[in-house]
């Protein structure tokens, strides 16, 4: 959840419900509030100023400069009229919004395009979004190292940030399900287990101990393995900026 999915809330609240009472707008700030935590407001608000300090240094780097304005009214379209993160802005929809758009000639526009299929292969666009796919086979743990999330580039350096993806299946397992192995290990009907030599007597009893101990954890293992996934959890690890080649 980021500010702007609390801010459209409240709106939805006020607008869409049309809550006007004080009292049940309270009411729905408060259901709110007891999902949110203090520290989690805070690093939210950290985010979302965060983000519109960066759009401001990126637009005024823009040659020549724009006007303060501008840049304001350019951030606040990029950062709270687009409702969602998937939203693909065209060129004309960019000049509407203030942004410097150039159409490219066919040659130009060859060339953008070719730069497009290389960050698509670069950053796995064409994967599917299926996340059960991407587990391994009797395993709920996926992880894959050295993957691209973002890259700046120049004409004459190109850095990328990589990290490993971690991800995990997390099952609805019942809590402290009682395990219990009995062997019941029995020699055949014709072998006499006092008749058998001392050292391998004490060799398969070694065995059994050592099954014994390990099976309930086995079992356990393979409960957990069939009960039913009731979520995943997936995070980035050891995300460092470097030079690629």
């Amino acid at each position: 959840m980021g500010v702007e999915d609390i801010a459209a809330y409240l709106h939805f609240v006020r607008e869409r419900a049309g809550l006007t009472d004080q009292g049940a707008v309270s009411a729905a700030v408060q259901a709110l509030a007891q999902e949110l935590t203090p520290p989690l407001l805070g690093r939210l608000e950290r985010i979302y100023s965060h983000i519109r300090l960066v759009a401001r240094n990126l637009l005024n780097q823009h040659k020549p400069p724009l006007e303060d304005n501008v840049i304001t009214s350019i951030t606040e379209a990029l950062t709270e009229k687009m409702y969602v993160h998937g939203h693909g802005i065209g060129r004309k929809e960019a000049k509407g919004i203030g942004l410097d758009v150039d159409f490219m000639d066919a040659p130009s526009e060859a060339i953008a395009w070719s730069l497009y299929e290389e960050y698509e292969s670069e950053f796995r666009l064409r994967d599917t979004r299926d996340a059960e796919s991407y587990f391994p086979a009797n395993s709920d743990i996926y992880e894959r190292p050295g993957t691209s999330l973002a890259c700046i580039e120049s004409e004459l350096l190109l850095h990328e940030f990589a990290c490993k993806i971690w991800a995990q299946r997390i099952r609805s397992v019942p809590p402290n399900p009682a395990i219990n192995v009995n062997l019941g290990f029995n020699f055949p009907a014709n072998i006499n287990p006092q008749q058998l030599p001392q050292q391998m007597q004490v060799v398969i009893q070694q065995i059994l101990q050592q099954a014994a101990q390990q099976l309930p954890g086995l079992v356990a293992q393979e409960l957990q393995r069939q009960c039913p996934v009731a979520g995943l959890s997936a995070k980035a690890i050891g995300g460092v900026w470097r030079k690629a080649v």
